[in-house]
């Protein structure tokens, strides 16, 4: 059984190591995607190896996703009351690329660029009344594109163990992009036979820089 001892900053892990990692995350929409989201937050996970026993160059593996805060738009629709519909949306991004890693002290420094899918979803769902009826409509878009992101963390170690593993406080910067995706454009909604929500969507890369803080563990 791995037994944790106190923090003990001269015993920070290698270059070599293997590591896990899960952190809350907050974005800062760039360029065009700046237009339909207002700051996104959700989370990241990742994996990195090392490419041999002592190698600074490895491989990284992410999965993130954020969530745009919710927003409520009032649609005329003509025979039902003002419709008010909630807009939900999710930027995810899956990918993997080269990683560098250099120990500076205690701390681990992390570089590394990645390609993969970034998908868009979008759902919209509401509520109205014709005289005495209710009328719900809803609409649900969703697309894959091409993405890139490139990330820079640092892994200070909290309690090192035996064998080498360790758990540690991590902290990040991310830096991402995507070739154009549609998002729902909130003026774009219509309804149409009271019955069917029509959504109009503009399109735009996702790029965006994030913060991340979450926790490492590496072995």
């Amino acid at each position: 059984m791995l037994g944790f001892a106190a923090p003990l900053a001269a015993q920070s892990p290698t270059h070599s190591a293997i590591r896990f990692g899960i952190a809350y995350a907050a974005a800062t929409p760039r360029g065009g995607f700046a237009t339909f989201a207002e700051q996104p937050a959700g989370f990241s996970s990742w994996v990195t190896l090392p490419l041999a026993r002592g190698a600074r160059l490895g491989l990284r593996g992410e999965f993130s996703i954020f969530t745009i805060p919710e927003s409520r738009v009032v649609v005329p629709a003509d025979g039902l009351d003002d419709l008010t519909v909630t807009l939900r949306s999710t930027v995810g991004f899956t990918g993997a690329g080269p990683r560098i890693t250099l120990p500076v002290g205690p701390l681990v420094l992390e570089a590394s660029v990645m390609g993969g899918l970034t998908r868009v979803i979008a759902d919209v769902a509401g509520q109205a009344r014709a005289g005495a009826q209710r009328v719900s409509v809803s609409a649900s878009e969703s697309e894959n594109v091409l993405g890139a992101k490139g990330s820079l963390d640092f892994y200070l170690p909290l309690v090192t163990g035996q064998g080498g593993a360790a758990l540690a406080i991590t902290t990040g910067l991310d830096w991402a992009t995507s070739a154009e995706v549609g998002f729902v454009e909130s003026g774009g909604l219509r309804v149409v036979d009271q019955s069917r929500l029509e959504v109009a969507t503009g399109r735009a890369a996702a790029t965006y820089t994030a913060w991340r803080l979450g926790l490492g563990l590496y072995f």
